[in-house]
């Protein structure tokens, strides 16, 4: 297994008009993201079928061939369980691969398991067993050592014959469309551009919450997000989202009340002041512009059975058609519908379900709205 390593404007340009030859690629990073709320890339692995190049960003500059590569109709490009690498091309890139086939949707609709991991499908396809002991490695080290680059290689040098394999077996079904569908979506989910005012509603548990400590919990959410960006910080290092729901909760007016919630005494160092002022904001807002409290679906009486219901259908029709249940549905899937189904006057905000789009409307579709219909 051979590899070159890019490491100048020339040497991209280069490697990427070579690789717009070939009518399928295969695409991999490496990134450190423990703390940061950005990737923080350390290597791009691709590989044309002849040629495997390892791109090491800290000597680039002129990304626009690696750009047209990405953005090349002509050329396939193969990534195995993308959804991290989308974000990360997408920060650094501004673009994301297209077409994108991913490895672990593929096998998903050959009848495998929905997380099916790079080393299974490699061993399983192509009887090769791969060593991932660099899988925790510390890309941004140099220089990188050997073990490092040729586990970097293999990451891709495996994915085309693997994934040569999966797309003959779906060519043959009735899944190809539909795979590529599910990646598509994979992309457009993976770069919706996060609308700060909304993030409170992902923060259980919002629910049980007054409406005024509600609207709180939204400024604190929106003010948390903003600060995680400008200082490239996960949003948890910024603050933790319990301690924002305390605030949101208590809505304390001074800083010995504030000092009461027991906040770790760096976030109470640093944004002290801050956090009151936004609980003091919270508090002159009028009574009709707080939000009103998010759906909360254990408290409707045919949740649980309601649940059991779509779960049992989702197997029914996986089974049917040598699917796994999990590719259909996840239980957020469920919640989604559920919440469309019994919050009429909410749909306009929440968009419609996964569960009726696409292809798993074809699959589920009449038999989910007649279901939802004895609830």
């Amino acid at each position: 297994m051979q590899y070159e390593i890019i490491r100048n404007d020339q040497q991209l340009a280069r490697c990427c008009h070579n690789a717009r030859q070939a009518p399928r690629i295969a695409l991999d990073s490496e990134f450190v993201r423990n703390r940061t709320f950005y990737p923080q890339l350390g290597l791009i692995q691709l590989y044309d079928g002849v040629q495997i190049s390892l791109i090491d960003p800290l000597g680039i500059q002129a990304w626009q061939p690696l750009r047209d590569l990405f953005q090349d109709p002509q050329v396939d490009k193969v990534l195995h369980a993308s959804g991290e690498d989308i974000e990360t091309f997408q920060h650094y890139l501004g673009v994301v691969p297209h077409p994108l086939w991913d490895t672990q949707i593929l096998a998903a609709f050959g009848g495998g398991p929905l997380s099916s991991s790079y080393s299974s499908l490699v061993a399983s396809h192509l009887q090769v067993s791969l060593d991932k002991q660099q899988q925790r490695t510390d890309w941004l080290a140099r220089p990188l050592q050997q073990q490092q680059l040729h586990y970097a290689a293999a990451d891709v040098y495996y994915l085309l014959p693997v994934a040569e394999q999966l797309l003959e077996q779906l060519t043959q079904g009735p899944w190809l469309v539909a795979a590529q569908e599910e990646c598509q979506w994979l992309v457009q989910q993976r770069t919706l551009a996060i609308d700060p005012q909304q993030l409170y509603q992902q923060m259980i548990p919002s629910q049980g919450l007054a409406p005024r400590s509600l609207a709180c919990l939204k400024k604190l959410a929106a003010w948390r997000f903003s600060e995680a960006v400008a200082r490239n910080r996960a949003l948890n290092f910024v603050v933790q989202a319990h301690d924002l729901w305390q605030i949101a909760q208590a809505l304390p007016n001074s800083l010995q009340a504030l000092r009461q919630l027991a906040l770790p005494q760096p976030v109470l160092h640093r944004y002290a002041q801050t956090l009151l002022t936004l609980v003091a904001e919270t508090e002159q807002l009028p009574v009709a512009s707080l939000p009103t409290p998010p759906p909360c679906l254990i408290l409707q009486g045919h949740y649980k059975a309601a649940v059991t219901a779509i779960k049992q259908l989702i197997n029914t029709v996986a089974a049917q058609h040598q699917l796994t249940p999990a590719l259909l549905a996840s239980k957020r899937h469920i919640d989604q519908l559920l919440i469309w189904h019994w919050y009429v006057e909410q749909r306009d905000q929440r968009g419609y379900p996964l569960l009726l789009q696409g292809w798993r409307a074809a699959l589920l579709g009449p038999s989910l709205m007649a279901l939802l219909a004895a609830y």
